[in-house]
């Protein structure tokens, strides 16, 4: 019975002395990361953190003022939570394909059987009456 306590006392110490050192190590990397890293960076995602060092990036005159006012605006609009596209589309491609054809001429496949149909005229010689499997 002594045996057994003896070796349940040796496990309980070796446990005990594996927590005290995973907290001294993590301790350890705490203080490392906060020296490396420059520590609190917290302030850095608020929207006034970031729009104050777009006007000083500004002022020191690494950015024009259009580009600081297209980054001020993502940066409210991101704070705000309204999904809008960065990029302003200026004009529509309004490209429009005949019955039958996609927008290159070549006639969309059969509903059937997955082929381009071939009775269907082609828009880019005109109708045709030969059939082209026919010689």
């Amino acid at each position: 019975m002594m045996i057994a306590q003896t070796g349940t006392n040796q496990v309980l110490f070796w446990i005990a002395v594996l927590i005290v050192l995973v907290l001294i190590a993590g301790t350890a990397v705490l203080i490392l990361r906060r020296k490396l890293f420059g520590g609190d960076n917290r302030g850095a995602a608020q929207p006034g953190g970031i729009l104050e060092s777009l006007r000083e990036m500004r002022d020191r005159g690494e950015m024009s003022g259009e580009e600081f006012e297209q980054a001020r605006a993502a940066v409210i609009r991101k704070a705000s939570g309204r999904a809008q596209p960065d990029i302003e589309l200026t004009s529509v491609d309004e490209r429009k394909a005949q019955t039958g054809f996609d927008l290159t001429g070549d006639p969309l496949p059969d509903s059937r059987s997955g082929l381009p149909s071939e009775s269907r005229p082609d828009p880019r010689t005109g109708p045709s009456d030969a059939h082209p499997n026919e010689a």
